[in-house]
């Protein structure tokens, strides 16, 4: 639980300041690390999406939608969210190749938002 505070810290913070896209592009890849690192069996994402991480990720893309490196993050993050996203859908306008950071069937299916609360029926089992 070392990183519990820590993400909602992080999250607070990038919805405070969501109009500076260096807070945004390194919020997105602290929970990237953070998410890499989960050794609990996935607390650290089960804590994301249910303080509302999605929707935090989300608005990072929507007002930085033509920064590279905040959409660098935020594909990156969103994908070891299992969100799969469309690079192409994130940032239309841009003609960059993005690293492959795809998930284990090469899917990239679009954004997909927790508007109805489904981050909330994630599995927790064994996380404290």
């Amino acid at each position: 639980e070392q990183h519990g505070g820590g993400i909602s810290m992080l999250l607070l913070s990038m919805s405070t300041f969501l109009q500076n896209a260096e807070i945004q592009r390194s919020g997105c890849f602290a929970l990237a690390n953070i998410l890499s690192s989960d050794s609990e069996g996935n607390c650290y994402k089960f804590n994301i999406l249910n303080s509302g991480g999605l929707d935090v990720i989300a608005n990072s893309i929507k007002m930085h939608k033509d920064h590279e490196g905040v959409a660098r993050a935020v594909y990156k993050c969103l994908c070891l969210l299992g969100q799969n996203p469309s690079w192409e859908e994130l940032v239309p306008q841009m003609e960059t190749e993005v690293e492959d950071v795809t998930n284990d069937e090469g899917s990239v299916n679009g954004l997909v938002s927790d508007t109805d609360g489904d981050a909330a029926m994630f599995d927790n089992a064994g996380c404290a």
